[in-house]
């Protein structure tokens, strides 16, 4: 007997997938974007940056 194919279920994976897709392609171009912020970062900005991200996690570490 063959398998029962709820129709619902099916269109509710093909979005999800659609959406995860999306995602995917959302994520990558942002990537991209910020690796050509840092490529074009002065040294002064990237130790700033790197301060900050220390900060960051520190008070983040408080929260936890």
């Amino acid at each position: 007997m063959g398998k029962i194919i709820n129709f619902e279920q099916a269109k509710i994976k093909l979005l999800e997938k659609e959406r995860d897709r999306e995602i995917e392609k959302f994520n990558l171009k942002t990537h991209y974007i910020l690796e050509l912020i840092e490529a074009n970062m002065t040294e002064e900005e990237k130790r700033k940056r790197r301060e900050l991200e220390e900060e960051l996690e520190k008070a983040l570490k408080g929260l936890i």
